[in-house]
């Protein structure tokens, strides 16, 4: 009979080659024998919870931690079950307990998150500032306490943890993501750009300027069926692929007809064939559908080509435009709660608060009002987009940093010309829990569909 050892060696072998299944095989069968081995219970926990069987998952990791040859890791990925399962609150002394056992400055880190998400801005500086004393240039805790500083109006505390983290060392993308935003917050906007590391499309200073001097609208594709009228109510903007429109569209004009009745809905479908864009169910017409032959489109700019078709349409409509993901589902009436927001020519989802600079502004959610301000505003969006297609190197998240840049570019008293932008609060877009005052919903997988009531 195989000992213990060379039957966990086994199981992990069939991980490292990729057969999870096996794996999992194995140390459902070493169970059975052996109720509480820790190696197993972990494993099949960690499994449970990547498939999104957090409860599974914490009872796994529950028990577990029981055991004495347990490892300390398995108390952060319980505290994670519980978190993701959307336990804040019963995750936070989990999080402390694995803390305060290992002095993790990576779990320091995990219980702040949690903390902010629960608006206890003081206990997570109180952990973050224990994260530093066990790793003075930890770069994310360091980030973090600029975040709670600035939460709680400490400005100089602030500045002084944001010129500490640029003097970190740790040097991978997501550290230089995160240098970046800390120069971009200290007003360094050149070098917040030109920090941004491989794989990020940056564009800043006399390169941006170029690229809107040379917009050029009128190379875009023809575009074929049905655009919107000139005048009207406001207008709900949304693109996508044939597979993705045909996927979530419906549900989104539904969601539009039910609960923002006061606008209309435009669906651009880029279709990366000479084939014709899917049909909608003939009882859920979009008010207007439009599409374009695109051979070169793929995943990335099935996402941003709603930002570059807006720029052409400001060109002929007079109405304003509201731009959001297809896989969207509106809550309320876009068109009443953009209303309440201070007058203005673009309205955004700015994240002060976020520490990874790609990820500062949200796409899923840009107003345009129809004035020539707007009209800059989403030309050097569309320019910013285009100058990166048409070099053959764009890359996911091109539409935020897109946005991002332009924020900088027209926002305080130098802007040529000054744009009014409004920052919209957070319940504009909802992606992680159902909120009763989100506008929109857009969560991503198996969270997409609303509650049935």
């Amino acid at each position: 009979m195989a000992s213990m050892k060379d039957v966990v060696a086994h199981a992990m072998a069939l991980h490292q080659k990729g057969d999870e299944d096996g794996a999992a095989a194995v140390f459902e069968k070493l169970l059975k024998a052996v109720p509480d081995e820790p190696l197993a219970l972990e494993y099949l926990g960690m499994r449970a919870g990547k498939k999104g069987d957090y409860q599974t998952a914490i009872s796994l990791f529950r028990q577990a931690v029981t055991q004495e040859k347990c490892r300390p890791a398995v108390r952060l990925q319980l505290a994670h079950a519980i978190r993701d399962s959307g336990q804040l609150t019963d995750s936070v002394d989990t999080y402390r307990l694995y803390v305060t056992e290992t002095s993790d400055p990576a779990g320091a880190v995990a219980l702040a998150e949690v903390l902010f998400e629960l608006d206890r801005e003081q206990d997570a500086e109180s952990i973050l500032r224990q994260a530093i004393e066990w790793k003075p240039d930890h770069l994310k805790a360091l980030c973090l306490l600029a975040r709670a500083c600035d939460a709680m109006e400490k400005r100089a505390d602030a500045e002084e943890f944001r010129n500490t983290a640029l003097e970190s060392e740790e040097s991978t993308k997501l550290a230089s993501l995160m240098k970046a935003t800390v120069h971009l917050d200290l007003g360094n906007l050149d070098e917040a750009f030109s920090l941004v590391p491989e794989g990020v499309n940056s564009l800043h200073g006399d390169a941006f300027d170029a690229a809107c001097a040379a917009l050029d609208l009128s190379s875009l594709p023809e575009p074929q069926g049905n655009l919107p009228s000139a005048m009207g109510v406001p207008l709900i903007v949304a693109s996508g692929d044939p597979a993705f429109v045909q996927r979530y569209g419906p549900d989104l004009i539904r969601s539009v007809g039910t609960n923002s009745p006061s606008t209309d809905v435009h669906i651009h479908v880029v279709v990366p064939n000479n084939d014709q864009p899917p049909a909608l169910p003939g009882d859920l017409p979009a008010h207007s559908l439009s599409w374009e032959n695109d051979p070169a489109a793929n995943r990335v700019s099935f996402s941003t080509r709603r930002f570059v078709r807006a720029a052409a349409l400001m060109r002929t409509l007079d109405r304003p435009l509201v731009l959001i993901d297809i896989d969207s589902l509106v809550k309320k009436d876009v068109a009443a709660e953009k209303s309440k927001l201070a007058e203005f020519d673009v309205a955004m989802r700015y994240r002060a608060e976020e520490i990874v600079l790609n990820q500062r502004v949200c796409a899923g959610f840009l107003a345009l009002t129809p004035t020539p301000a707007a009209q800059s505003f989403i030309e050097a969006v569309a320019a910013y987009i285009l100058h990166f297609e048409a070099a053959g190197t764009a890359v996911w998240s091109l539409d935020q940093m897109a946005l991002l840049a332009a924020r900088c570019r027209f926002i305080g008293e130098d802007a040529d010309p000054l744009v009014r932008i409004a920052d919209v609060p957070e319940r504009f877009l909802d992606w992680r829990r159902h909120s009763a005052d989100s506008v929109l919903w857009t969560t991503k997988g198996a969270g997409k569909a609303l509650p049935k009531k």
